[in-house]
């Protein structure tokens, strides 16, 4: 192989193999940003499913369950069974709007454990907590009061 020749051609060609030489560098850059910030984002799961105690599987029931049919059930496929009772509310001001519902849920102490972004917990029997993006597009914020009709 002649190195002149091919030192030649590269210092002919100096800008076109200066800009592929750094292409391919900021492609590579990329890449390994990419990964790690996809491990870090693959732990930040985990570690919210593991912290908030996330099910692995739900199901609904048209009656419910007494305590004796609960613990059985647990029992014998080796599984916690929590209730969380739900209902759906219609907060649309008016019938031709876009539908806006809220669904409210029962405060579960064992699985699916709430992940609070700001504020705390609801200590009340009137108060909720909101999801951080249902609130930031109907314009809510801690504190606000909610009329609710079901």
């Amino acid at each position: 192989m002649n190195f002149k020749r091919l030192y030649r051609d590269f210092k002919a060609n100096l800008t076109k193999n200066i800009t592929f030489i750094l292409l391919v560098a900021l492609s590579v850059m990329v890449i390994v940003g990419f990964n790690r910030s996809m491990d870090s984002y693959i732990d930040g799961v985990y570690k919210f499913w593991s912290e908030c105690n996330v099910e692995d599987g739900h199901f609904s029931l048209s009656t419910p369950l007494s305590k004796s049919k609960l613990h059985k059930l647990e029992n014998k496929y080796h599984m916690k069974i929590e209730e969380c009772k739900e209902v759906n509310i219609d907060l649309s001001p008016n019938s031709s709007d876009s539908p806006i519902t809220l669904r409210v849920m029962s405060l579960n102490r064992n699985i699916n454990l709430a992940g609070i972004v700001e504020g705390e917990l609801p200590n009340d029997t009137y108060e909720i907590a909101l999801d951080p993006k249902f609130a930031l597009a109907q314009g809510y914020t801690i504190g606000d009061t909610i009329a609710l009709s079901h």
